[in-house]
């Protein structure tokens, strides 16, 4: 590696032939060779990338629904990177995803307490919670129910479905649906529709 104050050639930086040029805060270039990472494909990389790949054949289906849960486009980028800490079990090269530890959506609204889902019947869920309302929590939130079906690639919306005050509701859901796995999430947003809850996974049981 070559130190320069360059005075004849002036300012110099980036990758020339072989090598590569640098200017540090004084004004010292610094020249040195080009080396290319003698192993590009780390088992660490080779990890990152399937990883990134299983959450997005598991959530491609629901990228749609993000955008609502999070208000924004830039809500598919928050799932992947909140599932690539959270929803990614096993070790390389065996990962799995945990559909429990995947997140809808984030905020400061106070989620709902002792919540319940049960299979009433072939095609409808029935959710239960505290209805109980203390200091600083509104009865007038909203509730919002998410059924998603990773065998048929389908996710259902029920969207401000009832109140936090309520303390129940019902979700009806294709019939078709009935022999597959599904998986609920419940999250809330306020009143004026401007704060939202961080998503809760509730585990279906059968009646």
């Amino acid at each position: 590696m070559a130190r320069i104050n360059s005075i004849a050639f002036g300012t110099i930086s980036g990758k020339v032939g072989d090598t590569v040029a640098n200017v540090l805060k004084d004004g010292t270039n610094i020249i040195k060779v080009y080396r290319p990472a003698s192993n590009p494909n780390t088992e660490k990389q080779q990890a990152q990338r399937l990883k990134f790949g299983l959450i997005n054949k598991e959530i491609s289906y629901m990228r749609e629904l993000f955008k609502i849960t999070f208000g924004s486009t830039g809500g598919v980028n928050k799932v992947i990177s909140s599932a690539m800490r959270d929803a990614i079990v096993g070790t390389f090269p065996d990962f799995t995803f945990d559909y429990t530890q995947l997140k809808l959506s984030t905020g400061t609204v106070e989620k709902i307490d002792n919540v319940n889902a049960t299979l009433t019947d072939e095609s409808t869920v029935k959710l239960t919670w505290s209805a109980a309302v203390f200091l600083g929590i509104s009865p007038l939130d909203k509730v919002n129910v998410v059924l998603a079906n990773p065998v048929k690639r389908k996710v259902f919306l029920a969207k401000a479905i009832t109140t936090r005050g309520e303390g129940q509701c019902a979700v009806a859901f294709p019939e078709e649906w009935a022999e597959d796995g599904i998986h609920c999430w419940v999250y809330l947003t306020s009143e004026s529709s401007k704060r939202t809850s961080n998503s809760q996974y509730i585990p279906l049981a059968t009646r």
